[in-house]
């Protein structure tokens, strides 16, 4: 995603890197009982507990830091300024001005005028769709509107097209009133078709929390177009092409591995029962099966990122297709913990950055065209590999996901500024990595392990199998509304609850919550809540 250096200089960088890990440091005692390096990543100093294993740079409290950090990267978000003509910054770029130098990668623009990433609004309606649930701030759901509504009203491919109503992942024009209109290497009118279906399926999620129909809409058209084009595909040929023109249907490029969110839209609409349900199954089993058959075995897990030109591997198409088997064990059939350990192996084994082990920690780089450590990267791989434990009780990978999880804090700076971490070349903010492909992991990490992972003075809804459409956080009592009439949902409050009701009747404490009910785990402050409600949407605990 990044730009494409030299071999020369991605030895430099490699270099580089290694040194500053391993240079003289000097160690002291710090006010929170750690050992401090005078050695850095990112903007702050190496923190480490007694045993010379990372901790985050705030704090030895997990959860604590992972909060604040978390916050940093809202408030800088939030508090962005508008680009030309009254628009956001981030609906016009896709990185913060803040580089040591300006390189101009590709002509004529410097690089970050170079238009959106490719999968940029996307991942910020799934980063704060988790955030709204976490912090019941209504601006980050008017946040979310505003990006889809903008995105909806200036990029899509036109109804005549041969490839119509998807979204264009760029755009060629900084001028007053441009619209998305193609692709950063390709060109006009080109679009990535893996990126309609993660559009789709984010807008899915929208729709579930805001009841407008336009996203519902929309996304079922995108679903027709998918599906309606899909195909068996083979060891070259994904079942959905890459990129196409949109005009002429003529297909750029064949093959990419980015079906988990195309997946998880086939799927989420033939629940909700929206638009042709039949074709979306049969859609949602040809990817299914083509990456058993083909993307797996081969390691084929590229390409994802728009601004490169060379087939590359990628961390992230593999982190999303683990994620999506364990989340869908029973769809996948019996081979579903050997296929999800292949695709989280090849991370560890291909893109695993060994430079801070010392820390006690293994990050993990980007791609295989661009092998520098990254932090979106890097918590992802946390946070699926959490998954993985929690479903099949193999704990040997959670040390280190909760240390990749504090090594990943130190690319956000005191304001909020979320540089690619460490790399002496660019200092890059980018707002996939540093905001919408960097929340979400923190947020799904944090509720599988609660007890370790979240601040113990704050009330926060973690985790649901649903969709939270409306949550309100009061001094005496929480109140939220979800999608479904029935799911689960994991909760750190500051005490247990004086009493819970559902559609407004009482549901009482359980000791596990394999029917309706709920339970309570004690912890040293405030504890766990884990409520099941099968007969209602609207959840009010007294406290």
């Amino acid at each position: 995603m990044k730009n494409i250096l030299s071999l020369t200089t991605v030895l430099v960088v490699a270099v580089l890197s290694f040194q500053n890990v391993n240079a003289q440091d000097s160690i002291r005692k710090t006010p929170f009982g750690t050992l401090r390096h005078d050695i850095r990543c990112g903007r702050h100093y190496v923190q480490t507990d007694k045993n010379n294993n990372i901790l985050p740079w705030l704090s030895a409290d997990l959860g604590e830091s992972y909060d604040y950090t978390l916050n940093l990267l809202w408030k800088f978000w939030d508090e962005m300024p508008y680009s030309h003509d009254g628009t956001k910054y981030y609906m016009v770029h896709r990185i913060w001005p803040f580089t040591i130098r300006k390189v101009n990668y590709y002509a004529p623009g410097e690089q970050e005028d170079d238009g959106i990433g490719g999968d940029q609004i996307q991942m910020m309606l799934d980063s704060w769709a988790k955030w709204y649930a976490y912090t019941g701030d209504p601006k980050v759901l008017d946040n979310m509107i505003y990006m889809a509504d903008f995105y909806l009203s200036k990029g899509l491919s036109t109804a005549t097209d041969e490839w119509p109503f998807l979204p264009y992942p760029w755009h060629s024009s900084k001028k007053a009133g441009f619209t998305y209109d193609g692709d950063l290497r390709d060109g006009k009118g080109v679009t990535q078709i893996d990126k309609a279906g993660d559009f789709g399926f984010q807008l899915i999620n929208l729709y579930k929390i805001t009841g407008t129909a336009r996203y519902l809409d929309a996304a079922v058209m995108i679903a027709d177009v998918l599906s309606s084009k899909i195909k068996e595909g083979d060891a070259d040929n994904s079942p959905l092409p890459y990129k196409v023109v949109t005009k002429t249907g003529k297909v750029l490029w064949n093959n990419t591995a980015d079906w988990a969110w195309t997946m998880k839209m086939f799927d989420a609409l033939v629940v909700m029962k929206k638009g042709e349900i039949e074709k979306y199954k049969k859609a949602s089993l040809l990817l299914q099966n083509w990456i058993k058959k083909y993307a797996i075995p081969q390691q084929k897990y590229g390409p994802f990122f728009e601004d490169i030109s060379e087939w590359s591997n990628t961390g992230i198409n593999a982190g999303r297709i683990a994620e999506y088997i364990l989340l869908n064990s029973e769809k996948w059939g019996g081979s579903w913990q050997q296929d999800a350990r292949k695709a989280l192996d090849f991370l560890c084994i291909n893109l695993g950055n060994k430079n801070w082990k010392r820390f006690g920690v293994t990050v993990i780089n980007e791609q295989s065209a661009y092998m520098y450590q990254g932090n979106s990267h890097t918590s992802r791989d946390a946070y699926v590999e959490l998954l993985y434990a929690q479903k099949t009780g193999d704990t040997s990978k959670v040390q280190n996901s909760i240390r990749q999880l504090s090594w990943a804090t130190y690319s956000v700076d005191h304001e909020g500024r979320n540089e690619y971490p460490g790399d002496p070349f660019s200092n890059e903010i980018w707002f996939t990595d540093g905001y919408g492909d960097f929340v979400t992991h923190y947020l799904n990490a944090m509720a599988i392990l609660p007890e370790k992972l979240t601040p113990s003075d704050k009330d926060h809804l973690l985790g649901t199998t649903s969709v939270i459409s409306n949550i309100e956080y009061k001094p005496d009592e929480i109140y939220f509304t979800t999608y479904d009439g029935a799911s689960t949902e994991v909760l750190r409050l500051t005490s247990k609850p004086k009493s819970l009701t559902v559609n407004e009747k009482i549901i009482n404490e359980s000791k596990d919550i394999s029917g309706e009910g709920w339970t309570w785990k004690p912890l040293d402050k405030g504890g766990v809540l884990r409520v099941c409600h099968a007969n209602g949407n609207k959840v009010l605990i007294k406290k």
